[in-house]
């Protein structure tokens, strides 16, 4: 916050490893820049592995209530956005950068013609902020302590750390968390249902011998939590929980498509008819109850509207690496299906347009 209102600090970095909470983090500290009334507007987009800079710069200018014209070039798009970002002081958000982004093509300056501006950014990677994107200054985000985490993970599984039969298996559990919020997160929602001091022990196990990955940005445990986690899960939720990792990163997945999607392409091996789909039944209800389930694993997150569910981009990396290296079959249960998903591909974009 302090650097916020230097006016001598135009870009600002968060870092850290994946699951560390840098996206949690800049979202509080925009609802405390609301609070203060530091900005006029706040704006906030997402840029991931393989970012759409088109699109990036197109939700930029929507929240600023600029409209591109298809007829328009490259270059008056950014103008037209580098102008309207003079207007008023802003605080730009730009979250989870991999690699430099030409911000200047994209028509993103904040210099001293524009009214005390300025970005915030995010990524695992600190080179990035500071050599690639100009980072003035920049925040490590780090692990944890000992007894933070031992909190944490408390809170989350309720009486049963209370209970002197779960409480040195406990410690040893959160110990192999590292300290990391999205491994607490995901191992304490796993655990805190279960009453047998015996399955907290397997679990410890399991934790202890998950084999490390080479994900880029992920610390080992964070890859063992989630694995773990998902260990938990019925066949079904497993299955689904891989096929939600097909959507891009950071979408929003509307359920009542994603049931459709499933039917279409005879996900559920007792489902074959599609008339099933015409009436409330239990293809659908089966695909609401397994996204609850995952969310109450915190394997799958809550979306912006009721009836939708996001992903979280480090769990969808783990997802996607349990399919490369289970060589786990999604959703491909006959030779048309396939083809059946790339064509649902394509008209992706279309159906949630409409649906939305």
């Amino acid at each position: 916050m302090k650097a916020l209102k230097d006016d001598n600090i135009c870009a600002i970095g968060v870092c850290g490893m994946g699951g560390l909470g840098k996206t949690m983090l800049v979202g509080k500290v925009a609802t405390q820049v609301i609070e203060d009334k530091l900005f006029k507007s706040i704006v906030t987009v997402v840029v991931s592995h393989a970012p759409d800079l088109k699109k990036i710069q197109k939700d930029i200018a929507k929240e600023l209530g600029l409209s591109f014209q298809d007829e328009e070039t490259d270059s008056q798009k950014a103008n037209l956005l580098r102008e309207r970002l003079k207007k008023e002081k802003i605080l730009l958000i730009i979250d989870d950068i991999w690699n430099k982004i030409d911000l200047e093509d994209l028509g993103i300056s904040f210099g001293n013609d524009h009214k005390g501006s300025k970005l915030l950014l995010t990524s695992r990677f600190r080179d990035v902020l500071a050599t690639d994107m100009d980072a003035q200054e920049i925040f490590s985000v780090g692990v944890l302590l000992n007894d933070e985490a031992k909190y944490f993970f408390s809170k989350i599984v309720g009486d049963l750390a209370e209970n002197l039969n779960f409480q040195s298996t406990m410690v040893e559990v959160v110990k192999e968390c590292a300290g990391l919020p999205i491994a607490i997160t995901t191992v304490a929602n796993t655990l805190k249902n279960q009453k047998n001091p015996n399955v907290w022990k397997d679990a410890l196990r399991q934790l202890k011998r998950a084999n490390p990955t080479q994900i880029k940005g992920m610390h080992e445990k964070v890859y063992s939590s989630i694995k773990f986690s998902y260990n938990f899960l019925s066949k079904e939720a497993q299955s689904l929980f891989l096929f939600c990792s097909s959507f891009e990163e950071d979408m929003v997945i509307k359920i009542d498509l994603l049931w459709r999607y499933l039917v279409g392409l005879d996900f559920f091996e007792d489902v074959y008819k599609m008339e099933e789909t015409l009436e409330p039944n239990k293809v659908r209800n089966m695909v609401h109850t397994l996204v609850e389930s995952l969310k109450d694993s915190c394997l799958l997150l809550e979306g912006y509207e009721s009836g939708t569910f996001k992903m979280h981009d480090v769990i969808r990396d783990v997802a996607i690496y349990i399919v490369d290296k289970e060589k786990k079959m999604l959703t491909i249960r006959s030779s048309d299906d396939s083809e059946k998903w790339s064509n649902m591909k394509k008209n992706e974009r279309l159906h949630w347009n409409r649906t939305f």
